[in-house]
């Protein structure tokens, strides 16, 4: 029996019920599902929080004081025409796919990461389909609009803080 009350049979986990006030049949399977690590049972969808949280707070973090970096990235991206386009695509589209196969959260804080997943599985799956669409929107990058990376990199901090919250309000943060 694992530290959440689940017993693990070979590979399939199994919920066991818990004694609650509210019913003899409850069972918990908020911290049960496919990832086991140091002996207790840790909910993959956890382990999808805490991954976008980390990814969205560095890669925010980097766009707010690396600016002119990410400008010239997406400005080389752009001169490689539908070739860039695709390698912009080919970062977001496997990255929401996997949280979207992995995240189906839709209440509370959480479902910003499920948001999240969807927004960059369609975002990758537009860029693969339609390049055009991909260039016409790198067009806008350029050095004396830098200030829109700082600007996206503050609401990904926010995500992440939002998310880390998330997290640690469940006590589930580390």
């Amino acid at each position: 029996m694992s530290q959440c009350g689940a017993a693990v049979q070979g590979l399939r986990i199994t919920p066991q019920r818990t004694q609650s006030s509210q019913s003899q049949e409850a069972v918990d399977s908020s911290l049960c599902d496919l990832c086991v690590l140091c002996g207790s049972i840790i909910h993959v969808e956890v382990g999808i929080e805490r991954f976008v949280a980390l990814c969205c707070f560095v890669i925010g973090l980097s766009h707010i004081v690396q600016p002119g970096a990410w400008v010239g990235l997406f400005m080389s991206w752009r001169d490689k025409g539908k070739p860039g386009v695709f390698y912009m695509a080919l970062l977001h589209l496997p990255v929401g796919a996997f949280i979207v196969a992995f995240h189906n959260v839709w209440t509370g804080l959480p479902v910003l990461v499920t948001l999240l997943g969807w927004g960059w599985t369609l975002k990758g799956s537009l860029y693969l389909c339609y390049p055009q669409h991909g260039l016409r929107m790198m067009r806008v990058v350029s050095v004396e609009r830098s200030w829109h990376f700082v600007i996206a990199g503050l609401i990904l901090v926010a995500c992440a803080v939002l998310i880390s919250y998330s997290l640690a309000s469940r006590g589930v943060l580390l």
